[in-house]
């Protein structure tokens, strides 16, 4: 959804602004299983979403740099 909104909010100067919390800070992406399937746990799944979230944020802002 993102990408799609791209041109419009380089039109418009607009932002993209991500929330998360600190469950980041525990998380570990598990590459090899995402689904983190025969080891699932409902903290480490919210811990690896926000994380990847935040990862998500930071490339998405250094390929918009300069952009504007």
């Amino acid at each position: 959804m993102t990408h799609l909104l791209l041109p419009k909010l380089k039109a418009s100067k607009g932002r993209i602004i991500n929330v998360s919390c600190v469950a980041n800070f525990a998380g570990e992406i598990h590459l090899s299983n995402l689904n983190m399937e025969g080891c699932f746990s409902a903290r480490e799944a919210f811990g690896q979403s926000k994380l990847a979230t935040v990862m998500m944020t930071v490339e998405l802002a250094k390929r918009l740099e300069g952009a504007y």
